[in-house]
């Protein structure tokens, strides 16, 4: 999740045991840290500055793991799963949330006045719709 404190928005994790919050990467007043999923390697987020939210701004998409180790994204495992979507879809997708093994995803995608949620297999080379709805989450095991 992303927390605000003080003039920070920083990324944090809650702990469903103790209810207790941890800060795993800090933040700046200068940009948003937004969490957009999870996948094998940790927590996949968006930096992006304040002043450009509303706009398409400069973003910048990294992951985090829960030691707060910062790390490129595998874009390329993003766009072997785009090319699996239907044609008229792949430029509505958004909100990937990968399987443990990386091996999956679970994606949102708008089709027509409808969100829908896919299934994306990489090894059989497939992708299922699922159900309407929004924003996608893996549960990490």
């Amino acid at each position: 999740m992303d927390i605000q404190e003080g003039t920070s928005y920083s990324l944090a994790i809650i702990d469903p045991e103790t209810a207790s919050t941890r800060v795993i990467l800090e933040g700046s007043a200068d940009y948003y840290l937004m969490p957009i999923g999870w996948d094998k390697d940790g927590i996949v987020f968006v930096k992006q500055p304040v002043d450009q939210v509303k706009s398409s701004g400069e973003r910048v998409y990294g992951r985090v793991n829960l030691q707060g180790e910062v790390s490129d994204l595998n874009i390329f495992r993003d766009f072997e799963a785009l090319k699996l979507l239907p044609e008229n879809l792949r430029s509505t997708a958004g909100q990937f949330s990968w399987s443990n093994d990386g091996t999956e995803a679970i994606v949102m995608v708008c089709n027509a006045d409808n969100y829908q949620i896919y299934l994306i297999s990489l090894p059989n080379k497939t992708a299922l719709a699922l159900v309407e709805g929004t924003s996608p989450a893996w549960r990490p095991r």
